[in-house]
């Protein structure tokens, strides 16, 4: 929601206060954050809000953002992250294109068996 509202230019102070709270609220212990509740630390998931955070102006020596890198890390950095959330930072110049695996338009046609 963050991301796609900055890449679009939609910046909205009070909304973005709101979803700081809320990522700040949600993330674990460890320093990640999880795809469901009460569940493990996952590495897109985490990726994503902490370069949410950064976008919202959230510093980056925060001890919860230190805390959240050095978990991501941990768990490979961004190259261990999904598709999607590296071409989300990908938009966002913070990932290389080329690091995308292409896949051909047509795979959507694939019967799913």
């Amino acid at each position: 929601y963050l991301m796609l509202r900055r890449f679009l230019g939609l910046v909205d102070a009070e909304k973005e206060r709101k979803a700081v709270r809320y990522l700040l609220g949600a993330q674990l212990p460890e320093g990640g954050w999880p795809i469901y509740d009460g569940g493990p630390p996952e590495i897109s998931a985490s990726v994503k809000a902490y370069f949410a955070l950064k976008l919202c102006g959230v510093s980056a020596t925060e001890p919860f953002m230190e805390k959240a890198r050095t978990m991501i890390l941990s768990k490979g950095g961004v190259v261990g992250a999904n598709v999607f959330t590296k071409i989300a930072l990908a938009l966002f110049d913070q990932y290389d294109w080329r690091g995308i695996p292409s896949m051909p338009a047509e795979i959507v046609l694939l019967p799913p068996r």
